[in-house]
């Protein structure tokens, strides 16, 4: 898979390498005399990086995307004109084009982008830019980077090898997000104590709704550890800690989504008898018993529906997307193409004076770029369900793979409640669940020799570890 991508001229790289080093060293010490510290130690580091890059890209790129929860706890600080998530966000899109362009594959399907994929991107990119500039930028990358990353991902589990390297990508999101949680709820700057402060940190630190959506989606992989078995102590301590997180992060469009994602994993579980099952529903269900005051002083404005005050539930969802959908539909060019990246903000500004988005996908993407975007985010969806509903139906794959596409269809579901109450589709998080789908895609291909399935000599695979 990654032929073409070796060193050339070995022999003769060999020989000048202690030169270079030299001159590196030299050139590294007189920047440090000057003072320019942060500037070469971040130099040296892109230039190692490369290295690794250059002589295995997909090991290269699924450790940049594991790096995620690390940078989720610096994200909105500045780093120049910049933030650190800003960086962070174009260095994997400018990792992923390089992977897709210059990954080299024998089968012409494998250089494609999936036309739903392209055809979002590409109507996203064209009808946003008639709005405001920033905006389609900002939602536009961050959009672009978990659909290409789909991609990616897709071609590098066409092998068993590659799937077991996508797993563990997800598996360390999974753990690097309940460490970086666990530490801000220690300091006191997660869930409870956000909105005890709104407003006061919201510009320096990170809120309770990009982490818990991280955790969210991370989930999914020690759940799939636990049906298969694997490292089940530390499987169930990150499924039970994750549980636990998302529930006192109080973000309410979170906290639907996991009760999603849980019913269909015990489904899952328990129609294959683990009784390991029992850990996730109970975490869950205690610590919201523990907290149940604040969750219900966190849904109490559901209450307003039932009044003459509708519009003010869901923090003033009901009005801004009542004001969303009246401003696209009030003519029949909006209603085609939308108004461009912001349309929303400026509806939601004129209806509850607050410039945010819909706080809905489908009407993000219908205010942006009206029907025809709105088609092909369904059309997305669609797709990545056919996507995982062929894994599932496959005769010729084994039950084990058959439990993780179950397991996936779940964490869709997940997914779907994200994104019809919050516009989960522009969050950086939503890398997590790129790489499952990513991975189902590439199981697809490779029916009863996944890396879930035992290896060609019959041995079970150890915790994903053989590939």
């Amino acid at each position: 898979m990654t032929a073409g991508w070796g060193l050339a001229a070995r022999a003769p790289g060999l020989r000048v390498a202690p030169i270079l080093s030299l001159v590196v060293a030299v050139g590294a010490g007189a920047a440090i005399a000057l003072g320019h510290e942060v500037v070469t130690i971040a130099l040296l580091g892109a230039a190692l990086y490369s290295l690794v890059f250059v002589q295995s890209p997909a090991v290269a790129l699924l450790a940049y995307v594991a790096t995620r929860p690390a940078v989720d706890g610096f994200v909105l600080v500045d780093a120049g004109p910049v933030t650190v998530g800003q960086i962070w966000g174009a260095g994997l899109i400018l990792l992923l084009t390089v992977f897709l362009v210059g990954l080299q594959s024998k089968s012409p399907a494998g250089r494609s982008v999936p036309l739903p994929i392209l055809a979002l991107v590409a109507l996203y990119a064209v009808l946003a830019a008639r709005g405001d500039t920033d905006i389609a930028l900002q939602f536009g990358l961050k959009l672009a980077m978990w659909l290409v990353l789909i991609v990616a991902v897709e071609r590098i589990s066409q092998t068993r090898s590659g799937q077991v390297m996508c797993f563990r990508a997800g598996y360390a999101l999974a753990a690097g997000s309940a460490v970086l949680i666990g530490v801000l709820a220690a300091f006191n700057k997660f869930g409870g104590a956000y909105y005890e402060s709104f407003g006061q940190a919201q510009g320096t630190e990170q809120s309770p709704q990009a982490l818990a959506f991280l955790a969210l989606f991370s989930l999914s992989f020690p759940l799939i550890a636990l049906l298969q078995r694997w490292w089940p102590f530390l499987s169930l301590a990150l499924v039970v800690a994750l549980s636990i997180e998302i529930t006192i992060s109080y973000v309410r469009t979170a906290l639907l989504a996991l009760v999603a994602l849980v019913i269909v994993y015990l489904f899952v579980a328990i129609r294959r008898g683990r009784l390991t099952a029992l850990g996730l529903a109970g975490s869950f269900g205690v610590t919201a018993y523990v907290v149940q005051d604040r969750l219900a002083e966190r849904f109490s404005d559901l209450q307003l529906l039932g009044s003459g005050q509708s519009s003010g539930a869901g923090s003033n969802r009901v009005a801004i997307w009542t004001a969303v959908w009246d401003t696209t539909t009030s003519s029949v060019q909006t209603l085609a193409a939308g108004g461009g990246a912001g349309s929303s903000h400026a509806a939601s500004e004129k209806a509850i004076g607050h410039f945010v988005d819909a706080h809905n996908d489908l009407l993000e993407f219908f205010a942006t770029g009206g029907t025809l975007l709105l088609f092909a985010y369904v059309a997305f969806i669609v797709w990545v369900i056919r996507s995982v509903w062929h894994v599932y139906r496959d005769p010729a794959q084994s039950s084990r793979a058959r439990a993780v596409a179950a397991l996936s269809f779940g964490v869709i579901a997940a997914f779907l409640a994200a994104s019809l109450s919050g516009s989960i589709s522009f969050y950086a998080a939503a890398l997590a669940f790129a790489v499952l789908i990513g991975l189902i895609r590439g199981m697809a291909r490779t029916p009863g020799r996944t890396c879930f399935d035992p290896d060609t000599t019959g041995s079970p695979v150890r915790g994903g570890l053989v590939s």
